[in-house]
């Protein structure tokens, strides 16, 4: 099967929010299915839809999978299971969210997963940490950089000089 680069969308606005994001990478990578190429750096960022709720600490990874898209995504849905993150309201508060927004250039609607992210050009708390660790990226013939730069300015913030996260 071949190789496929997937962009991931972390985020998390219970407890330690950086080391959530931190110990899904960690979990991300150990399992061997995927390898973890970018990180960006991570961002405080005002909630999104439910906006009674704490600030989230965001970031995106690209990574390379062999993984089909629906297999990926069960993976990560258990990791947000073993961090304990117990389902909510839509856009509610979580202990961690991992979001598929891209799986190379394919396509897919199915009743769980929907790729591109439909959601990816309305959210500058994803456009701007994947915008800065894939500048050059285009998804449906748009440009992640062109359309981060619009939203720059809409309450997304480096984390107080963090750079770059490790896992």
């Amino acid at each position: 099967m071949p190789e496929f680069e997937v962009g991931l969308g972390l985020g998390s606005n219970i407890g330690d929010k950086a080391a959530n994001i931190f110990q899904s990478l960690r979990l991300l990578a150990a399992d061997g299915r995927v390898r973890i190429d970018k990180i960006s750096p991570l961002y405080r960022t005002a909630p999104w839809g439910h906006v009674a709720q704490d600030f989230f600490a965001n970031a995106c990874a690209l990574i390379t999978t062999q993984m089909s898209p629906l297999d990926l995504l069960a993976f990560v849905k258990n990791i947000e299971a073993a961090m304990g993150r117990a389902q909510s309201e839509r856009w509610g508060p979580r202990l961690i969210d991992i979001d598929l927004l891209y799986y190379g250039d394919i396509v897919f609607h199915d009743a769980k997963l929907a790729l591109p992210h439909p959601e990816l050009f309305n959210r500058a708390f994803v456009l701007v940490p994947l915008a800065g660790i894939a500048p050059g990226l285009r998804i449906g013939g748009r440009s992640v950089a062109k359309a981060a730069n619009a939203v720059a300015g809409e309450g997304v913030v480096l984390w107080d000089g963090t750079s770059h996260i490790a896992p």
